[in-house]
């Protein structure tokens, strides 16, 4: 059963510290570099889930090649997620503007790894899921974000795809998507936390794909 967090996050008890910080409001300005007040796209609480930040720190897959004997050629690697995905991330460059606004610039046709501000501490009784914002959605960003199992804590790491065919910016700092929460019927037998699940945990960092 889904849940509107602006009224069960405040008065419930049982779901205090669900993520932090918590921002009990949507946020759209803020003040730039020059004190004047700016747009920003919107995060924090909003009627029916919160607004997640995309954090100052993203990392994009850099092509790796290897000789291709008996020809001398090269051969494009791909990307493993049973091993080595890892070893194919770089750090992306962030860029500043005059008012202080920082962002990334998602190449054409490309994913980058990120993660929000908000560390989450999911209940044993509680699930969520993602959506995208429809500010982004309209210039072909897709945040993608599997399931926050009961039981499962830390930092998420957050796919962004960029389906245009075109360049496109994304704000540090500002809201990237929706976490959209559940409330079970009855706690599973085996949350994430007892299973001991390879992602529990996560710091505040960019974790790749690992088996």
């Amino acid at each position: 059963m889904g849940f509107t967090i602006d009224t069960e996050m405040k008065n419930m008890p049982d779901l205090s510290g669900v993520l932090s910080p918590y921002i009990d409001r949507q946020v759209r300005y803020k003040s730039g570099t020059d004190g004047k007040p700016r747009r920003v796209i919107s995060y924090g609480q909003s009627s029916a889930g919160y607004d997640i930040r995309m954090a100052s720190k993203a990392k994009i897959f850099k092509p790796m090649f290897r000789h291709t004997p008996p020809v001398d050629g090269l051969t494009v690697v791909p990307i493993d997620p049973k091993q080595g995905a890892g070893k194919m991330l770089v750090d992306m460059e962030i860029h500043t503007e005059q008012n202080g606004e920082e962002y990334f610039t998602i190449p054409p046709n490309s994913v980058i790894l990120t993660h929000p501000a908000e560390r989450f501490s999911m209940p044993d009784f509680v699930m969520a899921t993602c959506t995208g914002k429809s500010t982004y959605a309209r210039v072909g960003i897709f945040p993608n974000i599997t399931p926050l199992e009961p039981g499962w804590e830390g930092f998420l790491t957050i796919e962004i795809a960029n389906l245009t065919p075109l360049p496109v910016k994304v704000y540090a700092n500002e809201g990237i998507a929706q976490i959209l929460f559940y409330r079970l019927s009855a706690v599973p037998d085996t949350t994430y936390a007892k299973w001991g699940g390879k992602y529990q945990n996560q710091a505040a960092e960019i974790v790749a794909a690992k088996v």
